[in-house]
């Protein structure tokens, strides 16, 4: 099942695991009268303490990773391509790349002064050994699946010390969109680790990279240190050194902020509300993201959801426009499509599961499951009950699965709530150890990785996605999209429950204006450019 195995591998790392940074009431371009003012010019020095709402997973691009990770190499790491908060192209290692006129050869130049953070030079050999790595089953068994177009290898060369191309069997539109997750490693330390052990060994514990920060220390469960790179090819940072301190709880990370002990987070609604009337400056940022209700095809009861009438009926008992405008406050938008609204060729023409609980009860009858006397359905002698997991430390999220258990009670369906730590809840997400767990997608905006989540559903999804991904005129690709977006909906893969944008908060004396702030996983792209004030 190769597409469930690109989604062990390349999901959990782009899997936001849900209520951190929903929304707010100011963007990024649009200052209001909570926003941080302070001197026109930067000025270059000082610590700042960075908040992760989790334990770090991993900093090593060929082991296990996951959105943590992403904030982390956002200051310390680089790939060779990256957006730009308005989802154009720039380049990163790579200072331009030119494209074959029939769409198969991308050629990469790469920038001539870039260093290592051990003072080593980066050049094309870093590239083309960290791209064989990809392709070696000692390394990983399911890296090599990113770089394939309908199951053909893509390759790449060596021009020279500074150039690489890469070349694809047939066009591949969103091929940028795999560049930009790749991050070399550096040849001249890995070379000689043997390719079992590369997953796992020393470097990912002290990693060199090439940001514009380099890796000092790492106190696990507390906090992650990172000094200025003085030779970064960008510029000399701002910042004399970062903290990364791990606090799981909302509330405690609001009075951390509060009382100057954090300089930057992501925060939720809940908070949001408590800092709104505060000194505290906030950002909003689209973040291209959905909350869902993932539904557990291997979990402890997969024979429940097998049948499309119930996944239809509790699509049904979802109450999203409730909980959108009375639990959230109006700060999320209620969601149908498993695509997001900034996603490329995004359709509201879709089928649409609204909230209906008489519906929901005529389709668990069809299909089998009847009341007792206890007042919780059955079908052949077992009752249905089953668990929905989701993330701890949300007091809005409690209220919302409040709201999901009362409409599922409602039905006769006995609904268990787990709240989790984020760390033991990406366990059990990775264990596919759920029967419902409510979780975060960020896949755009070329909506070709969505593949990875919804590829092998069925025959027909497989062969749309895989025209989807070569077919290079836009309007044809628009309708291939279309059709998915129809089918993932009838079927109801997963349910979907809400689009967050994404907020931050901040000491107002630190200054991100020019660090192009955005809602994913980095939070920056260009964190050379952060400063505070004296």
């Amino acid at each position: 099942m190769r597409y469930r195995a690109r989604t062990k591998w390349h999901l959990i790392a782009l899997i936001l695991v849900l209520t951190i940074g929903l929304v707010a009431c100011t963007k990024v371009d649009d200052p209001g009268p909570n926003q941080a003012q302070g001197p026109d010019e930067p000025t270059a020095g000082g610590t700042i303490t960075v908040r992760l709402n989790g334990d770090v997973s991993g900093l090593n691009p060929f082991g296990k990773t996951e959105g943590n990770t992403y904030q982390l190499w956002a200051f310390m790491a680089e790939s060779l391509v990256r957006h730009t908060p308005d989802n154009k192209w720039t380049g990163q290692l790579a200072e331009t790349w030119d494209i074959s006129p029939d769409g198969k050869e991308y050629t990469f130049n790469l920038r001539k002064d870039v260093k290592w953070h051990d003072g080593e030079p980066f050049t094309a050999d870093d590239v083309i050994f960290s791209y064989e790595l990809h392709w070696d089953d000692e390394v990983s068994e399911e890296a090599k699946y990113t770089w394939m177009v309908d199951d053909e290898p893509i390759t790449m060369e060596k021009v020279d010390a500074h150039t690489v191309k890469m070349i694809l069997p047939k066009p591949f539109p969103a091929i940028l969109e795999e560049v930009k997750w790749f991050i070399p490693g550096p040849k001249h330390i890995l070379e000689n680790v043997p390719r079992n052990e590369i997953p796992t060994c020393e470097w990912g514990n002290n990693p060199v990279f090439t940001g514009p920060f380099k890796f000092v220390e790492y106190k696990p469960g507390e906090y992650v240190k990172m000094e200025r790179f003085d030779d970064y090819w960008g510029g000399t940072p701002y910042l004399d050194a970062v903290y990364f301190r791990v606090l799981a709880d909302e509330n405690a990370a609001a009075v951390a902020l509060e009382s100057g002990q954090l300089d930057w987070t992501r925060i939720t609604p809940a908070v949001y509300d408590r800092l709104k009337d505060s000194s505290i400056p906030t950002i909003q940022s689209e973040s291209g993201r959905i909350i869902l209700v993932q539904i557990g095809e291997e979990g402890p009861n997969p024979h429940i959801f097998e049948d499309l009438k119930v996944r239809k009926a509790l699509s049904h008992l979802i109450d999203r426009e409730n909980i959108s405008e009375t639990v959230m406050g109006g700060l999320v938008k209620p969601a149908y499509n498993v695509m997001t609204p900034s996603d490329m060729y995004y359709t509201e023409d879709i089928v649409k599961y609204g909230y209906d609980v008489d519906k929901a009860i005529v389709l668990l009858e069809e299909a089998g499951w009847t009341l007792d006397s206890s007042d919780i359905r059955t079908k052949d002698g077992k009752p249905f009950e089953v668990e929905l997991i989701y993330q701890s430390g949300d007091s809005l999220l409690d209220q919302s699965v409040l709201l999901v258990q009362n409409a599922f009670q409602k039905a006769g369906i006995k609904l268990n709530l787990r709240a989790l730590e984020r760390t033991a809840l990406i366990q059990r997400l990775i264990a596919d150890d759920y029967d419902l767990i409510i979780n975060g997608n960020l896949m755009g905006p070329d909506p070709h990785r969505y593949i990875w989540i919804y590829g092998e559903r069925t025959p027909e999804l497989e062969e749309l996605f895989a025209k989807g991904r070569s077919e290079v005129d836009t309007g044809k690709r628009a309708e291939i999209y279309k059709e998915i977006q129809n089918t993932i909906s009838e079927l109801v893969c997963n349910i979907p429950l809400y689009y967050p944008d994404t907020l931050y908060a901040h000491n107002p004396k630190l200054h991100v204006e020019d660090a192009e702030v955005h809602g994913g996983v980095y939070h920056f792209y260009n964190t050379s450019k952060i400063w505070i004030e004296k």
